[in-house]
């Protein structure tokens, strides 16, 4: 299933060389697929939310004892280094979620 987003806004004449097609009043974004179809942002917030839960539920389930020291690790931490840590995992996020998209 190709990677794709919809928005509304007036069409532009470079749409075309961006993979851009219009389909009733919505501008479909595609990128590598034939086949175009809507994501709803209300149909992957919860799923991307989801797998947040997940993947922030795996340290706890598999190695509860070494979860337990990181938080007393992290508890003893100064603020500027958990706001460094914050950072670059935003940071990190970001730059994957623009090469994904």
């Amino acid at each position: 299933m190709p990677l794709m987003f919809y928005c509304d806004r007036i069409p532009q004449p470079w749409d075309s060389a961006f993979g851009i097609r219009r389909s009733s009043s919505r501008f479909f974004y595609d990128y590598g697929g034939s086949r175009v179809t809507s994501m709803d942002f209300l149909q992957v917030l919860p799923a991307a939310v989801a797998l947040v839960f997940i993947i922030e539920g795996l340290m706890p389930f598999l190695s509860p004892g070494r979860w337990r020291n990181m938080l007393a690790v992290a508890g003893e931490m100064d603020d500027r280094v958990i706001r460094n840590i914050g950072l670059g995992s935003m940071l990190f996020g970001l730059i994957l979620l623009y090469l994904v998209n």
